[in-house]
């Protein structure tokens, strides 16, 4: 038996390509691991066993409210609108 922790920091993106901010909290999965290993008990497979909807359930909800992606437009700087005109920005 394993298990996996630490404090949600990052971003998740989705098979759909929706993001998520983690909100900083402790998030936790358990699971299992079988070894096979040889005559010199080197290990020589792993099958590891979890359940991935558990993982992605707390990746999805444990989020930061105050937290949304930056559009491709926002980060290269060609949206419109905002306090930038001509590579120069104005803090407003």
């Amino acid at each position: 038996k394993w298990r996996h922790f630490g404090k949600y920091t990052g971003v998740f993106t989705d098979k759909s390509g929706k993001k998520y901010k983690g909100n900083g909290k402790m998030l936790s999965i358990v699971g299992m691991c079988i070894a096979k290993v040889n005559a010199e008990l080197l290990i020589t497979g792993l099958d590891v066993y979890y359940n991935p909807e558990e993982l992605t359930g707390l990746l999805t909800t444990m989020t930061d409210p105050n937290w949304r992606p930056v559009g491709e437009e926002e980060a290269d700087g060609t949206a419109q609108g905002g306090g930038c005109r001509n590579n120069s920005c104005e803090v407003m």
